[in-house]
């Protein structure tokens, strides 16, 4: 294989890899936690939704 179709090389020629970026950064904590009763778009049919609770461990 011709130096010209490499795919894969991992010879940093001496060079540290770049660091890596971190995922996206979180929202900053709301600590209230809403409910709301709704009724929109289930026929008639009353639900109760929560908002503000943290699914994801700490």
């Amino acid at each position: 294989m011709t130096r010209g179709n490499v795919v894969w090389d991992d010879d940093h020629r001496g060079r540290p890899p770049a660091p890596r970026k971190s995922g996206p950064k979180r929202p900053p904590v709301d600590e209230f936690v809403r409910i709301r009763r709704e009724t929109g778009g289930r026929g008639g049919k009353t639900v109760t939704t929560i908002f503000g609770l943290d699914m994801a461990p700490p």
